[in-house]
C-alpha cells in the first residue's frame, strides 16, 4: 500500500504503511492524490521542476578509490 504525502518544506514522499503515514501526518505531512493535477507550491517540488526543465544533472563529485 502506497500513501503519497507532501510537506511544505521537504517536498513529497511515499509512505509504505499506514503506521508510517500516521506518524508522518502527526509531524506535519499531508496526504495527497498524485493522480490529481495539482500545482504544488512546496519548495522542494519547485526545485525539482526547475532542475528538470534545465536538464540539470547530479553535481556530486565522484569518490576517490582507495588503495588497498
Amino acid at each position: 500500500m502506497n500513501i503519497y504525502l507532501r510537506h511544505h518544506r521537504h517536498g513529497c514522499k511515499v509512505a509504505i504503511s499506514d503506521l508510517e503515514a500516521r506518524e508522518d501526518i502527526e509531524r506535519g505531512w499531508e496526504e495527497f492524490d498524485p493522480s490529481e493535477d495539482d500545482d504544488s507550491d512546496t519548495p522542494a517540488s519547485a526545485e525539482m521542476s526547475a532542475s528538470e526543465d534545465s536538464g540539470m544533472q547530479n553535481q556530486l563529485k565522484a569518490r576517490r578509490k582507495r588503495k588497498g
